[in-house]
């Protein structure tokens, strides 16, 4: 009995260290090429236009190349995990954290407006993979996997708890004790391994304890009601995306070039909204827009989002999410003007929770994540409301969870 728990442990550190450090290298690799990104054309003249026209569609093609080259690496990855754990298809896991490697960080030197936790799931999930592999534990290759997936989310949020719940709710969907004990293994070890690189900060620091009394619980009611109705409108037009460049019958290596030219419209114009957008939600807790500049950039986030993942470009939609959430309640609040300004940064925070819910349809890990996020700087009761309220409002509109509809069309383009 003590060697089987030793052995399960091993592995579960094992999965851990590898997802860690994979993930915390791609997130690195992001965060810097966005950062050059930045650097490199900073001068806005017509010769600087050009030269970024030019790269971004290079890029795009190379990105399209490597699709081809591996077509499980498209998109976020985890319809393609969850495919892996119900033995649907079967990864070859270099071959997926390479492509997902490269492809995504140049996508995130253009600009795309792609994440990096749903490809650091992948990458976990890869690794989890890639044990199982190399240890014969073919019977338990489901759990690896798995684990890898929860460590890999831990690594990209610093959220080592909303990885064992992802891994549960949208992964696995059930608990075994073997499964739990290598999944916590697994996330901790991940989490311990990317604050080494970024160090021990929440992803969103600058929040601080958010108080309200009871007369803002009807505001958050109705921002719950808010992120539903844009949870809703975000899972639809993701999927119009996807069904309209598949109808486009030109190879998958030209396609993400289409991203290339939006990401250079936006680079003249709004080049904030570039990349997966924590500067965003950074900008909006430390700064003030017009009602006018956030609703355009909740409408633009939104649909260069979708047309990004459409492209089946490598990269996530969770951090995307997250951002048009952020940008939702930085809505709410400017509409309910200079009276609520101190319920400004909680309802910011709460618009994150709430489209997770609508999108994702995991209402614990709204709330969990978003917790761990903001080092609990927010109360529960406001979470748990605008998630609940937001996944109300997803049901009633009949707006199937992202990655189920993700998964089930991930199955037919593969044509499995």
């Amino acid at each position: 009995m003590k060697k089987k728990a030793l052995v399960t442990g091993f592995y579960g550190l094992i999965i851990g260290v590898l997802a860690g450090v994979f993930s915390s290298a791609y997130r690195y690799s992001l965060t810097l090429l966005g950062k050059l990104r930045g650097n490199l054309f900073a001068e806005k003249d017509f010769k600087f236009y050009f030269i970024f026209l030019i790269v971004a569609l290079v890029l795009g093609y190379i990105i399209g190349l490597l699709l081809e080259f591996e077509p499980l690496s498209s998109g976020s990855g985890i319809p393609q995990i969850q495919l892996e754990i119900e033995s649907k298809v079967s990864m070859n896991p270099l071959k997926v954290i390479f492509a997902k490697f490269i492809g995504g960080s140049l996508g995130a030197f253009i600009g795309y407006s792609l994440g990096m936790e749903g490809p650091c799931i992948q990458i976990g999930g890869s690794c989890g993979k890639l044990v199982s592999d190399k240890t014969k534990r073919d019977t338990e290759t489901k759990i690896f996997v798995a684990a890898g997936a929860g460590a890999g989310i831990a690594a990209a949020f610093n959220a080592p708890l909303s990885g064992v719940l992802f891994a549960i709710e949208e992964m696995y969907k059930k608990i075994t004790q073997r499964l739990l004990v290598i999944m916590l293994i697994a996330c901790v070890v991940a989490d311990f391994i990317s604050k080494q690189f970024f160090g021990y900060k929440n992803s969103f620091s600058q929040v601080s304890d958010i108080m309200f009394d009871g007369k803002a619980i009807i505001l958050f009611m109705i921002l719950g009601v808010l992120t539903g109705f844009v949870g809703v409108i975000f899972n639809s037009n993701l999927m119009f995306n996807l069904k309209m460049f598949s109808k486009i019958k030109i190879k998958k290596r030209y396609k993400p070039m289409f991203a290339s030219v939006f990401a250079f419209i936006l680079f003249i114009f709004m080049p904030g909204l570039l990349g997966g957008g924590h500067n965003v939600i950074e900008s909006l807790l430390e700064s003030d827009h017009s009602l006018g500049i956030l609703l355009a950039m909740l409408a633009v986030k939104l649909i260069f989002t979708c047309f990004c993942y459409g492209t089946g470009a490598q990269g996530g939609i969770f951090l995307p999410i997250l951002v048009l959430g952020a940008l939702t309640g930085s809505v709410f609040s400017k509409i309910l003007g200079p009276s609520f300004i101190n319920l400004a940064p909680a309802l910011i925070v709460l618009g994150m929770t709430g489209i997770l819910a609508s999108v994702v349809r995991a209402p614990i890990l709204a709330v969990i994540l978003v917790f761990e996020m903001t080092g609990g700087a927010m109360s529960l009761l406001p979470l748990v409301i605008v998630s609940s309220i937001s996944l109300i409002v997803a049901e009633f509109l009949e707006s199937d969870p992202v990655y189920h509809s993700l998964k089930n069309w991930t199955f037919k383009s593969l044509n499995l």
